[in-house]
């Protein structure tokens, strides 16, 4: 369950909210973000109800960790369809099966659900919390609000402008006594609406790029043909046809490269029989089209991202591309999480207005390569007019899919997005490596290191040391959003170096732990920390200074910041169990929330676990490019889940709080 962030709890002012204009995913995910950390908001949409075609027919597995860290990935489980395979035809044959499968992800598919229902979940969620769609309302212009004369903002005044005043017409022919328009005020506007974005225009931002002369016809499609896996590609001389599955077993989501030997005109008889005249000799049985739609491709985007730091465009609003690839609601909805959590921290007071201006540092680079990768997907397959370029790509699909697996996967995690690395180039929200790390000699023994700044923390399965002894294993995902919109920090403690020592626990505190003990359900690890003397490894007084010089700095920031220690390193369970002992003595919140004023315990103590075939047998440890480190390693994880700095544990605490304060208000 996603919890409200502690801040957004005790917050009793009323509060210009956040105005979204579009009801899309993209809109629709900003929203939730934000309502979820405690900010209000009202969204915007011109049309009179929602869309009833299925246009985007799913997301990939970087979108599911996205809606699972906000608690939404079993709603979004019971409406989508995962699917793991492509398959290429010619000639009515299969050539080649392309492989979806293998990415080092909790979800390694990609995800079937029309866009009808994807956006109908985010709607009802959004409802349960209170937010509900202004249909009917079309943004026509805004204007900034600056304060009267002789007031201010205190220290952490953001700018002269403190609001937005956006102006809306009703967009229904028949006002059904509503105003012809209105003028609402907002904290901030987010340009949520599409690729003819009003609000784009209202910013003065230039949407430049490059047209693309093939035009490419999209249906929604019945075929009683029941097509395998997630899709199907058929190559023809004309051009590509692509069907990808949408819901059931016979709904599809067409698209079909439309060149002059075609119709001039689209409709759905002459896009069946376009249908029918590629695909041969394949019989389609019951063929039914329910809409069609010819756009002319386009790669865009938008000059810049935002405007007085007030306004930001999100989406298709800031960028458009071809739809090889499926990338555009994916781009669309992480556009939201990016800004999302960092006009949380900025509105709730928690961090400088600066930190807004690393959206467009971290996100612009990702929709130009997005941009690139779906223009050479679709100049490679969809856009292919020619006999020879056809006879090619028969040919040399079938090496694509018998590519080496690692090779695979690696393209599968770029196309699903899930190898992004934000850059540190004048960018305070993500850390240079340092060179105590880049430079370690454990480090080239690495051939994958996923987890380094600005890449995303992968999510991996613990054991909870606190917990019962039957206690299922627990996902980081699930600690994380404990959490939800606060960093994190994550210390891998590597029991294999761990030293023999004598006890160093003040005895002092063993009455305290003991009625902590009485109302907490505590495993046996735990229960025994209570005893006066210990068996096997433990850790060195340095190490635990280090976690508590590091626990301090996070303590003082305006909401606590919880620590995970991880434990690994040693093949001998009671290692582990020794470890844990150790840090249950010495950190009592590690299992009871009453020795901290935040919601959950501070602290948690896990154990790694291998992860499976899927990461290689690698255990997190292992993932996290720290097992053979022979050091404790320290990350700080951002509230997107992605890495902001690691390092050493020694030193951990001043290089956290070096990093937060060039943003985050230290101090309550």
């Amino acid at each position: 369950m996603v919890t409200a962030p502690f801040y957004a709890m005790n917050a009793m002012e009323e509060r210009d909210p956040v105005l979204i204009i579009g009801s899309g995913p993209t809109g629709l995910m900003a929203a939730l973000i934000l309502t979820e950390l405690g900010v209000p908001v009202e969204v915007y949409d011109k049309s009179p109800k929602p869309a009833s075609t299925w246009r985007a027919p799913g997301f990939n597995a970087r979108t599911m960790e996205l809606f699972a860290r906000y608690g939404l990935a079993e709603r979004f489980s019971a409406v989508s369809e995962p699917r793991n395979e492509l398959t290429v035809y010619a000639e009515g044959k299969q050539i080649a099966q392309l492989s979806l499968y293998g990415a080092r992800t909790e979800f390694p598919h990609l995800f079937l659900c029309p866009q009808t229902e994807t956006e109908r979940v985010l709607r009802e969620r959004l409802a349960e919390l209170g937010v509900y769609i202004q249909w009917g309302w079309e943004f026509t212009g805004y204007d900034m609000v600056t304060p009267s004369a002789g007031t201010g903002r205190g220290k952490r005044a953001t700018a002269a402008i403190e609001a937005v005043a956006a102006r809306f017409q009703c967009a229904e022919m028949e006002l059904h006594h509503r105003p012809r328009t209105i003028v609402r005020r907002g904290a901030y506007l987010l340009g949520c609406d599409g690729a003819h974005s009003r609000v784009r225009k209202a910013m003065g931002a230039a949407f430049g790029g490059r047209r693309i002369d093939t035009k490419i016809a999209a249906g929604d499609v019945e075929v009683d043909a029941d097509w395998p896996n997630a899709g199907r590609f058929s190559l023809h001389p004309d051009g590509m046809v692509g069907a990808l599955r949408v819901k059931g077993s016979h709904c599809y989501r067409v698209f079909a490269a439309w060149g002059e030997n075609d119709p001039a005109e689209l409709t759905n008889e002459t896009f069946a029989a376009t249908l029918r005249h590629r695909l041969a000799p394949e019989p389609l049985a019951n063929l039914n089209v329910i809409s069609t739609s010819l756009f002319t491709l386009q790669e865009r985007r938008a000059s810049y991202y935002s405007i007085d730091g007030r306004i930001f465009l999100c989406g298709d609003a800031a960028h458009i591309h071809s739809p090889a690839g499926g990338q555009g609601l994916n781009l669309g909805v992480q556009d939201a999480e990016n800004i999302a959590w960092k006009l949380a921290l900025v509105y709730h007071g928690r961090a400088n207005a600066k930190l807004l201006d690393t959206y467009a540092i971290e996100r612009v680079p990702v929709a130009n390569d997005v941009i690139e990768l779906s223009h050479n997907l679709f100049s490679k397959t969809m856009a292919s007019t020619s006999s020879m370029r056809a006879f090619l790509l028969k040919h040399t699909a079938p090496f694509l899919a018998s590519a080496p697996r690692k090779l695979q996967r690696k393209r599968f995690e770029q196309a699903a997005q899930l190898r992004i690395r934000y850059s540190a180039d004048d960018n305070v929200a993500v850390d240079e490596d340092g060179c105590r790390w880049e430079n370690a000699w454990w480090s080239s023994l690495l051939t994958d290191d996923l987890c380094v700044p600005g890449a995303r923390a992968v999510d991996g399965v613990v054991t909870d040391m606190a917990a019962a002894v039957d206690s299922q294993p627990l996902r980081v995902r699930q600690w994380l959003s404990d959490h939800c919109g606060n960093y994190a920090v994550m210390v891998f403690v590597d029991c294999g170096v761990a030293a023999v020592e004598p006890d160093l626990v003040d005895k002092s505190r063993a009455p305290q732990l003991s009625r902590a003990h009485s109302s907490t359900s505590l495993s046996s690890v735990a229960a025994s920390s209570i005893s006066s003397s210990y068996r096997g490894a433990r850790l060195a007084r340095t190490t635990i200074d280090e976690l508590m010089m590091l626990l301090a700095v996070l303590r003082g920031y305006v909401e606590c910041i919880p620590l995970a220690i991880i434990l690994h390193g040693s093949k001998q369970p009671d290692t582990q169990e020794s470890v844990a002992q150790q840090i249950f003595e010495h950190f009592p919140a590690a299992y009871d929330s009453s020795f901290d004023d935040a919601p959950s315990p501070l602290i948690r103590v896990f154990a790694d676990q291998p992860q499976g075939m899927l990461f290689d047998g690698l255990a997190l440890s292992g993932i996290y490019a720290c097992a053979h480190s022979g050091k404790h390693v320290a990350y700080l994880v951002r509230p997107d889940g992605y890495i902001a700095c690691r390092g050493p544990l020694a030193g951990a605490g001043d290089q956290v709080q070096t990093h937060l304060d060039s943003y985050i208000y230290y101090g309550k």
